[in-house]
């Protein structure tokens, strides 16, 4: 998921699976987990933009899952336009 993306750009995120993330919580919890549970989420309120293709941080959740969290640091590609005025 994408979130508070400029209006005056196009971003599309390219990566289109992150590997090998780990989850940590309750063992009933977690074995029960699949893939569609998990979220990754680009914010991009605090980065100063510009056309290009760039590796950007991803927060990765479970929200659907409760005491559940991943652990460790993602990073998505995200492709960026400028839109004309």
């Amino acid at each position: 998921n994408l979130i508070n993306a400029p209006a005056n750009y196009k971003v599309s995120i390219t990566t289109k699976r992150i590997n090998n993330v780990t989850i940590v919580g309750e063992k009933e919890i977690v074995e029960s987990i699949s893939a569609d549970d998990i979220v990754a989420e680009v914010d991009l309120s605090d980065r100063e933009l510009s056309a290009g293709q760039f590796t950007v941080q991803a927060k990765v959740s479970v929200p659907a899952k409760g005491l559940v969290w991943a652990k460790g640091e993602y990073e998505v590609v995200v492709n960026v336009e400028e839109l004309a005025e």
